[in-house]
């Protein structure tokens, strides 16, 4: 009983803590400057990738809904932004799964599906509430 004990309640802490490194990402949204035009959309990724030492090709679709994601097509990466959601934070955010390789087509038809994502998105929220990665730090991308 001590030892299903001490699970659940670590295993509460965990759940708490990662849901609660989520909402940070949320709230740093918020106050997060909307991207108004495609030059600024394309200009922004330009930096972005330089910041964190980035060197892979990324492209970037407009949608038309709320909606956000990296795909991978036709060998090609791609950052979708449309909405509400075209900001500088959704867009970092977006930047840091496209660099490490974290795509939507990476995880099709995985048994593990869940695994690797709940991975990916508090890896990819604390770099971007955090901003871990800096100049000094370009070997995470590697």
């Amino acid at each position: 009983m001590y030892i299903l004990r001490r699970a659940v309640k670590y295993t509460a802490i965990g759940v708490v803590s990662y849901i609660g490194v989520l909402s940070l990402g949320f709230i740093a949204d918020i106050g997060s400057q909307p991207i108004s035009s495609r030059s600024q959309l394309e200009q922004r990724i330009g930096w972005e990738k330089k910041r964190i030492g980035c060197n892979k090709k990324i492209d970037s679709e407009i949608l038309n809904t709320d909606s956000f994601r990296v795909v991978k097509r036709d060998g090609r990466t791609i950052i979708q932004l449309g909405g509400i959601d075209i900001t500088t934070s959704t867009l970092r955010h977006e930047i840091y799964h496209a660099c490490l390789g974290h795509t939507d087509s990476s995880l099709d038809g995985k048994v593990n599906f869940p695994i690797p994502w709940l991975w990916y998105e508090a890896q990819v929220t604390l770099y971007e509430l955090a901003d871990v990665i800096d100049e000094n730090r370009k070997d995470i991308l590697k």
